[in-house]
């Protein structure tokens, strides 16, 4: 375990100092201060404050929220540069390095609050969404720390992030037919959704998140709880 976290904090640094060296020496961005976060784009500058204001809305009421800390951003214009800003996640929407705060969106289009990722299915998600999902994991490794947020189970993280933003890649539809009728699907996309319906349940059951992330579930018989509240409602 020891030799996990050494590894994983270096390839960290190693990710963190790449991405520096990138956005330093071959890229230039517009630099766009707004809010609590600093973006940097290459066009509709004038359309940022008006994305970082519905952004904000959307994470301001958490209980992880701390309006001094501060997202760097950057909006990426094809898939070419993000998978350079991006390589271990280039058939993501977004990929968040914690040092320093540095968020990296997928190519997107500000003015109709759309961002697209790298893949024929479940390949667009609201811009504004997917920028909070990535806050959150900002505020999550300040809340616990960097090491410990690269260990914690990726349901409690990646689940309360879409939480939060209140929207999967996966169809909605088509995810609550899946999951009512007990079909298998092995996208990630899937995954994402059941992880946030987990996370909804919980809620709902009076939980916070730190309650989660400090509580032992067994995730098959969470899994028929949340099938059980859900389905029958549905």
């Amino acid at each position: 375990m020891k030799f996990n976290k050494k590894a994983n904090l270096f390839i960290l640094i190693f990710f963190t100092i790449y991405i520096t060296i990138l956005l330093v020496l071959f890229f230039r961005f517009e630099s766009v201060k707004t809010g609590d976060n600093n973006y940097f784009v290459h066009d509709n500058i004038e359309l940022i404050d008006a994305l970082n204001k519905e952004v904000t809305s959307i994470v301001k009421m958490l209980e992880l929220y701390d309006k001094n800390i501060r997202s760097k951003i950057f909006l990426t214009a094809n898939f070419v540069e993000y998978a350079l800003f991006a390589p271990a996640n280039w058939r993501s929407f977004g990929a968040t390095y914690p040092f320093p705060n540095l968020i990296i969106i997928a190519p997107s289009s500000v003015d109709k609050n759309m961002v697209f990722r790298n893949g024929k299915e479940n390949n667009i998600r609201k811009l504004s969404s997917v920028i909070a999902h990535e806050i959150i994991h900002v505020l999550i490794n300040n809340k616990y720390g960097i090491i410990r947020s690269r260990f914690l189970p990726k349901w409690k993280v990646e689940g309360y992030a879409d939480y939060i933003a209140n929207e999967s890649s996966f169809d909605e539809k088509l995810g609550l037919e899946y999951f009512c009728a007990k079909k298998e699907n092995d996208s990630p996309s899937y995954k994402y959704f059941k992880y946030r319906k987990y996370i909804s349940y919980l809620m709902n059951e009076g939980y916070n998140f730190d309650k989660i992330i400090n509580s032992e579930f067994d995730l098959k018989d969470l899994e028929k709880e949340t099938r059980l509240a859900l389905c029958l409602n549905s």
